[in-house]
């Protein structure tokens, strides 16, 4: 048996994340959403705890983002935690 130690910078391998994918599969965990891709208009409502009808003024004005199939309006999960992480921009504080 060999007692050196073994050498670490072989054995460390580097996250194959970025540090932004983390933060949004944490906060996706946070807020109950998991591994869902996208998110109708009543989850959402959910997840911001506001009302669908608001989830969809804010689709509606560009502040919510969005993918239309058909008559459903889908919220795509990275794009709302993206958005969410960002802040608002200018134009949505002085609405």
């Amino acid at each position: 048996m060999s007692t050196k130690p073994p050498n670490t910078s072989e054995e460390v391998e580097a996250p194959t994340e970025s540090i932004d994918d983390l933060r949004l599969d944490q906060w996706a965990d946070m807020l109950g959403i998991g591994t869902k891709a996208v998110l109708t208009t009543r989850e959402t409502a959910s997840v911001l705890r506001v009302s669908e009808k608001s989830v969809r003024e804010g689709i509606k004005e560009g502040s919510i983002p969005c993918i239309r199939l058909g008559r459903r309006l889908l919220v795509p999960v990275s794009m709302l935690l993206s958005s969410l992480l960002r802040g608002p921009t200018s134009n949505e504080l002085q609405g």
